[in-house]
């Protein structure tokens, strides 16, 4: 069945200390923006305690019995398996403030760094609570 590309939509819980500051255009902006994001780069947790401990250790293993970490000293091992999960996490499917934001055309501000500097411009608190992705149109596989 050709049809339709899926469409796919997110919802962000973004809080701050006041009604006041949710009602300016910033904090609007930053919260349209971040669902956008999640949109885009799919994922799976706010932040990085909120990454359940087997995945960690599986994703350890994983890095660990690879040939390229095999060969290396263990002191070398333990920073090129701590490095590889960053990058897991900061990627597409990982930890939406360790992902690279997706607006910033340099490629270095984090999805945590705007949070950080529209909290300072608005000179309050801001936290990402949750956030879901959905998909729709998508035909199911079998």
């Amino acid at each position: 069945m050709g049809g339709l590309p899926p469409k796919v939509g997110a919802l962000v819980e973004l809080d701050s200390e006041t009604d006041f500051v949710a009602k300016t255009d910033e904090f609007r902006q930053l919260a349209r923006n971040i669902a956008m994001h999640v949109a885009a780069m799919e994922p799976r947790w706010v932040s990085r305690a909120d990454v359940p401990e087997d995945f960690l250790d599986q994703e350890r293993k994983i890095v660990q019995a690879s040939d390229e970490v095999a060969s290396k000293p263990p002191n070398i091992q333990e920073k090129i398996v701590e490095g590889k999960i960053s990058s897991v996490l900061s990627g597409k499917g990982g930890v939406l403030l360790e992902q690279p934001y997706v607006r910033d055309e340099s490629g270095k501000k984090k999805v945590g760094d705007i949070v950080s500097e529209v909290a300072a411009s608005v000179k309050e608190n801001l936290v990402v609570r949750r956030f879901a992705r959905f998909r729709v149109g998508e035909e199911e596989e079998e």
